[in-house]
């Protein structure tokens, strides 16, 4: 009986590690995503601004 009970200690102890290590490597991912969007939208806002700019002139700057 005791071996089955370490049995299911080890594996609600390997499901509890990977359970953390699933909760860091999401919230790293959504974090990552976070900042790729933020860079993304800053060059966009730049590009924007430029075309912007540049049709008063009548050339396109990239």
């Amino acid at each position: 009986m005791s071996e089955i009970k370490g049995q299911i200690l080890g594996v609600l102890l390997v499901l509890a590690i990977f359970g953390s290590v699933a909760g860091v490597m999401i919230s790293m991912f959504n974090n990552t995503t976070n900042e790729i969007e933020n860079k993304l939208s800053e060059e966009i806002s730049s590009f924007n601004e430029n075309t912007t700019q540049a049709q008063g002139f009548g050339e396109l700057v990239f």
